[in-house]
This record gives C-alpha cells, sequence and structure tokens, in this order.
C-alpha cells in the first residue's frame, strides 16, 4: 500500500510541476505608454492621478482617485493632442497594445499608413475587450476599426473589423 501512495504523490507532484513549468515558458503580454514608429513619428500617453490622491506610504487616501490620460501624436517636430480619443476612460488606465505579431504598429490594409491599437485596462476577470484602432495619416489619428484583445493573454489584437464602432463605456 505505501508502494502505490508514493507513486500517486509522485504523480500529483509531476502534475503540479508540469502546470506551473506551463507558466515559466507562457509568453507574457506588455503595454505601452510610448510607441516610437520613426523618426518623424511617435504616439505618447500620458496617465495620472489627480493631486492628493496618495498618503505618504503611496497608498490611494481618497476613494475618488481615477487615473486621466492625455493622448499626443508627435509628427514632424509638431505635437498633436489627441485627447479627446481617450475621454471616455476616466476610470481606467488606456494603453499601446501590439496590434499584430509585428509589434506596436502595423500597415493593416497595405495602404502606406501605419494602424495603432489603444486599450483601455479595464478591471475585471479575465476580461477579452475591445481595442480601438486608428491610422496614423501624417499629423492626424483617423478611427480604423475595432478588435478584440485579452491583456493577460495577449499577444495582440484580434478580429479586427475596419470600420466598426461601439461607444466606449467611461
Amino acid at each position: 500500500m505505501k508502494n502505490q501512495d508514493s507513486h500517486f504523490i509522485c504523480i500529483l507532484f509531476l502534475l503540479f510541476f508540469s502546470c506551473n513549468a506551463r507558466a515559466l515558458f507562457e509568453k507574457v503580454f506588455s503595454s505601452k505608454n510610448e510607441v516610437i514608429i520613426d523618426s518623424d513619428t511617435s504616439l505618447k500617453i500620458d496617465s495620472s492621478f489627480p493631486s492628493g490622491c496618495f498618503d505618504d506610504l503611496g497608498l490611494v487616501s481618497r476613494v475618488d482617485c481615477f487615473p486621466s490620460n492625455k493622448l499626443f501624436l508627435f509628427y514632424k517636430g509638431k505635437e498633436s493632442n489627441y485627447s479627446n480619443l481617450v475621454k471616455y476612460w476616466k476610470n481606467a488606465f488606456v494603453y499601446l497594445v501590439n496590434i499584430s505579431p509585428k509589434g506596436y504598429f502595423d500597415d493593416l490594409d497595405n495602404d502606406g499608413n501605419y494602424e495603432v491599437a489603444l486599450y483601455p485596462m479595464i478591471a475585471g476577470n479575465n476580461p477579452v475587450t475591445d481595442a480601438y484602432i486608428y491610422s496614423i495619416i501624417g499629423d492626424k489619428l483617423i478611427h480604423y476599426g475595432m478588435g478584440k484583445f485579452h491583456f493577460e493573454w495577449g499577444p495582440y489584437v484580434n478580429k479586427i473589423v475596419k470600420g466598426q464602432w461601439i461607444e466606449p463605456h467611461p
């Protein structure tokens, strides 16, 4: 009987280790607040909290402390403020995420313009939520479409539908 118990314990140990080993080798998603496309073009998201939100220990000291996001496009030395595109998310951080296997920007429809994906980090249990896709045309950000993104699994936006628009939830 002891021999069977030791085999059972070994099998449980191997199962436990193999499940945890998978997590060690799984790709980890990443996001950015700034993406440099070329020497003339970059995007930057500035996220901040209102002043007085944190106590001396760096802990949130007020219940009305939510992040605020600003989006800027830099093109040939000119700064354009596109914060109106991220105004919907007053209680979430907004990130630039991988739009394709190629990275944070890609020419999805081969028209010579790069597309980028904005993703509001909506709190939840393992959420698959909307990513908002924009084309960079000179010093303009033009709505391209939407896709689905999973913040924990990544690795890039899927099911992109050109022209689709769903009003973001504030």
